[in-house]
């Protein structure tokens, strides 16, 4: 066992006795300073990707970026994972936003070890009280990070590679996988909900390019005249900390689609006055549904919880608290027949956004109660199947990713040894 000692930070611990540690600050080159600024029109048109909010090739020759570096979250995804910055290695010629560190190893860091160590660090000790989801270049100066030789370093991210890759293959398959089931589901409810679960019915056409032929006796319907539609608050009340007396704002963001959940526990709170108020415009009730209408739009979420919140920026469908209508809506909200109907009219405009008077004109299929019954108890079923495949599915996505993070931290850290990194100190 090779000799230890104490980092002198509790969440890197013990690293080889060889090894030293220190600042970020003292090992790196830091080019922010050459990043993309935010007026857009000192962009002309130009061959180089842009790593950034969008996906543009515009470049101003003075901020080209053309060696090996590390690009660093400082916010915004996919340069964040749930508050957590997340570093790339790039070589190529690129240029950058203000929303990204560019960073570059000195004479100590291959920029390699530096993008693996970046990836393991407990990212709030060094926030510590600012703005969770930003790291600002101060926060990152001060990062704590482990230093063996450069040879040790070569090792080091010549068998992490080996062996990240792999897991990385494994965890693409899987990815694929659940891709696959995604698209299975979507294909099954749309023509559950445009042909029944009686495949000898008569069918029709229905008029409608991308909902085809439907049973004859079935009619297709404007949503505003199968359901009452509403929107939340438009506005940003003043968050507060949570308490008794306050209430969850919910947006987009705090939904969950895939489990068909509200993540209250992880919303910003609002006063109950300023509740109150957003109530006369929308009262969200049990067994409503809810749907983004900017950013993420078509994915509702079915209201399954008794208890006071607030919305914003989201269609909300009353369903005067019939279940089955519920999840009729839902699975037809969820079907192809509204995608293509989003598709047409959000394509080409820069953000995604609609309307409520879009929404309320959105074409449905409108059937009688027992014929709605009848498809939610088959979908419900099959849907359940599918569902916990890939549930299934996503924990082991969710066990490889422990692994190969705890996998990087042990050998970044020194826990564990390549083969042959101890002769190299004599």
């Amino acid at each position: 066992m090779p000799k230890m000692k104490d980092s002198g930070v509790r969440w890197i611990g013990n690293i080889p006795y060889k090894w030293s540690i220190n600042r970020l600050k003292y090992n790196i080159e830091c080019f922010d300073g050459k990043r993309i600024p935010i007026d857009a029109s000192l962009r002309v048109e130009g061959p180089y990707p842009y790593w950034g909010a969008g996906n543009i090739t515009d470049y101003v020759d003075d901020y080209i970026f053309n060696e090996e570096l590390v690009l660093l979250g400082e916010d915004g995804a996919p340069f964040f994972d749930e508050y957590r910055p997340v570093a790339f290695l790039v070589n190529e010629p690129i240029w950058v936003n203000n929303h990204i560190h560019v960073l570059r190893g000195n004479k100590n860091i291959l920029n390699k070890f530096l993008t693996y160590f970046l990836n393991i660090v407990q990212y709030d000790v060094y926030i510590n009280g600012s703005i969770i989801n930003k790291l600002t270049q101060g926060n990152m100066n001060n990062i704590n990070i482990v230093i063996p030789s450069i040879e040790e370093q070569r090792l080091i991210t010549t068998f992490l590679d080996d062996k990240v890759g792999k897991t990385e293959e494994i965890l693409k398959d899987l990815s694929s996988q659940i891709d696959i089931l995604n698209k299975y589901k979507k294909s099954l409810i749309t023509e559950i909900v445009t042909k029944g679960v009686n495949p000898n019915v008569e069918l029709k056409d229905s008029g409608v390019d991308w909902i085809g032929k439907i049973p004859k006796k079935w009619k297709i319907s404007k949503l505003k005249y199968m359901v009452e539609i509403k929107d939340g608050t438009h506005d940003t009340p003043d968050y507060t900390e949570a308490a008794e007396d306050t209430v969850p704002l919910i947006t987009g963001r705090f939904l969950d689609y895939n489990q068909n959940k509200i993540l209250y526990d992880e919303a910003n709170h609002i006063s109950y006055c300023d509740y109150k108020k957003i109530n006369i415009r929308s009262n969200v009730e049990y067994n409503d549904i809810i749907m983004p209408m900017i950013g993420t739009i078509g994915n509702p979420v079915i209201v399954k919880e008794q208890r006071p919140f607030s919305i914003k920026n989201l269609a909300l469908f009353k369903t005067s608290h019939d279940e089955v209508l519920a999840k009729y809506l839902y699975y037809q909200l969820n079907s192809n027949i509204i995608d293509e109907q989003f598709n047409i009219l959000i394509r080409g405009g820069v953000q995604s956004f609609v309307s409520l008077n879009i929404i309320e004109n959105l074409l449905a299929i409108n059937i009688e109660k027992k014929i709605q019954q009848e498809i939610v108890n088959y979908l419900d079923n099959k849907c359940r199947q599918i569902d916990t495949i890939i549930l299934d599915k996503q924990m082991q996505i969710e066990k490889m990713e422990k692994y190969k993070k705890s996998l990087i931290y042990e050998y970044v850290t020194g826990k564990k040894r390549v083969k042959g990194a101890e002769e190299l100190y004599g």
